[in-house]
């Protein structure tokens, strides 16, 4: 049995390793004019190029001076041969200073990406070399969405409950059931609930696509725009019809004395709830997928996911909830409760091996789609949430596990674990929640096909193997932990270096250069750090370290934008003006 499992794990380690099917919200792959560029005086039109297509609404391309004055003709558009693209005209000539490129869009996912890209023209007189970038990137997600989202997750499992409680796990099947005070206050709530959370996130996704706030979440043309200009405007109201639909079938339900009649209304509830899982699976993380078989399977993984989960935590609920209340109403005899209590829940082990079964096979499945590398795993937000959701999951298998164990012992035993495992399974929705609005890393190796790189530094060449050191090369040492400092030595000097927090943003560089003495060097005439990225081509930032800063640290708030791996290139000059040069290699995540 355990070298079983010993198996089992290593395919599943070997799957993630392996897996080659990403996704992340859009991402700039490239830009004209490149980050940081000298570009030219008669440029006619600037341009971003997305790694996949973007939402053909709520979109905005500026071209900004350095006083904030806006020189473009106000004609964003995409790229009529490339939903990909998007563009502007440049108003006039430009004279010799620094832009910005100010972008926002958003991804086929229904998530708002946004950033600036800055560069040059001609010499500056005041040649600052910190043209510097705001984040780029999605919007990090706010309470409002973790709390619709989550409400949307709790709403659709109470819903579940008592649906398949009565109709599948509780063995003396009776329609009259779903009438008990108990079981109608919580069909009738969750279901409000689940209604609630479809409708609120529509001016949600208002309030994210327009960059509005609640206030104006109602503005007419955003609204508009929403509805009928995005794929998320279809998808809302396929889901909003279906609840519609469910909660008319469950007023039925009330009404109805024919158990036929309340036994297909029950069917078609739990086919409009499936339903509604499905149009849920195509919002999100799936939508980006650009492979069209793998966002098909994209989409069944995350829509059984969805549904067996909320199924399993619904089921629980009402085990906790109705179960006992069940048992002692019926016309039985005491010994007939007592096997009917230990009936329904030997049947919700079998339903609950089964849904667990397949929340671990879609979850890996997911993974596998939305995640890069195993290493990303441990090294990306989305990773880590996936983590956190892994050791909660598990936390309620042992629950359910030791409970199965102790099946003889009934009461409270057996009601502190249901307890136990339906708390924890709040809080996997919450993590699920927080999940959906936080993008999958960009993968390692998001460079255009048609991007060259061209250079190479102590025989390590950026353009073969994908950026990475073959065995009969030797790469320099990459920088991937804020805590540690990388150290070399070039000409008699010792350089060390240091980037915290490593994170896509403003970062703050310490680097000290140390003389054969092993004291700071203070006779260096001038420190020039080149900085680039090596996985795409986003052009090169040059930057004057100033000498004073040595040892103590200086902000850089442009030059690592994105999550990618970035050449250091460090060269000061001496006393008498002899180069010292040293490079070094850092991984942004």
């Amino acid at each position: 049995m355990k070298q079983k499992i010993g198996i089992f794990t290593a395919i599943i380690l070997f799957s993630l390793l392996f897996a080659k099917f990403t996704s992340a919200h859009a991402y700039v792959i490239k830009s004209d004019p490149a980050q940081n560029q000298q570009a030219s005086a008669d440029l006619k039109t600037v341009s971003i190029q997305f790694s996949e297509g973007i939402q053909p609404n709520f979109f905005s391309l500026q071209l900004v001076d350095e006083t904030g004055s806006r020189i473009d003709t106000n004609q964003a558009r995409i790229d009529k041969k490339n939903p990909a693209v998007l563009e502007n005209n440049v108003k006039g000539k430009l004279s010799t200073g620094y832009y910005r490129i100010k972008w926002k869009a958003i991804s086929a996912d229904g998530h708002a990406v946004h950033g600036t890209i800055a560069f040059k023209v001609g010499q500056p007189v005041n040649d600052r070399a910190d043209a510097q970038n705001d984040k780029n990137g999605s919007t990090a997600p706010g309470v409002d969405q973790l709390i619709i989202r989550w409400l949307l997750y709790v709403g659709l499992s109470v819903y579940f409950g008592p649906l398949v409680f009565v109709r599948f796990l509780y063995p003396v099947y009776r329609p009259l059931l779903y009438k008990r005070k108990s079981v109608k206050a919580v069909l009738w709530i969750s279901a409000g609930i689940l209604l609630l959370g479809a409708l609120l996130s529509l001016p949600l996704q208002v309030t994210i696509n327009a960059g509005v706030n609640w206030l104006h979440a109602f503005n007419g043309d955003s609204l508009y725009g929403t509805l009928f200009t995005t794929s998320f405007g279809v998808l809302w109201f396929f889901a909003v019809a279906a609840l519609l639909a469910s909660i008319a079938a469950l007023y039925w339900l009330m009404r109805t004395r024919a158990e036929k009649t309340a036994t297909r209304l029950v069917l078609v509830q739990l086919f409009l709830l499936l339903f509604f899982s499905l149009v849920k699976a195509f919002l999100g993380h799936t939508a980006a997928v650009q492979d069209q078989g793998i966002r098909i399977m994209a989409v069944i993984a995350d829509f059984l996911h969805l549904a067996t989960a909320a199924i399993w935590l619904g089921s629980l609920f009402s085990i906790l909830v109705f179960l006992p209340g069940a048992v002692k109403a019926a016309n039985e005899s005491q010994e007939r409760q007592k096997a009917i209590y230990w009936q329904t829940i030997r049947r919700f082990s079998v339903v609950a091996f089964i849904l667990v079964g397949l929340i671990l096979l879609t979850g890996l499945l997911s993974s596998m789609i939305h995640l890069s590398t195993f290493r990303a795993l441990f090294t990306s937000t989305y990773g880590q949430i996936i983590i956190l959701k892994a050791v909660l999951f598990a936390a309620m298998l042992l629950f359910a596990l030791f409970s199965n164990l102790h099946t003889k012992r009934q009461g409270e035993f057996l009601k502190k674990s249901v307890i136990g495992e339906l708390i924890l399974g709040i809080v996997v929705l919450l993590a699920a929640a927080v999940l959906t609005n936080v993008s999958p890393p960009v993968p390692e190796a998001a460079a255009p096909k048609a991007a060259k790189q061209d250079s190479t530094f102590e025989g390590f060449s950026p353009k073969f193997n994908h950026g990475k050191p073959t065995k009969n090369e030797k790469g320099p040492a990459v920088l991937e932990d804020p805590k540690k400092t990388l150290h070399a030595t070039a000409s008699g000097y010792t350089f060390s270096l240091r980037l915290d927090p490593l994170k896509r943003g403003p970062n703050t560089l310490y680097l000290d250069i140390l003389n054969k003495q092993r004291k700071r060097a203070r006779d260096l005439q001038q420190v020039v750090l080149n900085i680039r990225c090596i996985d795409m081509d986003m052009g090169e930032s040059k930057i004057q370290f100033p000498v004073d800063k040595l040892g103590k640290g200086f902000v850089i708030k442009d030059a690592f934008d994105m999550n990618h791996r970035y050449l250091i290139k460090v060269h000061a000059l001496d006393k008498n003006y002899q180069s010292i040069d040293k490079d070094f290699l850092v991984s942004i995540k």
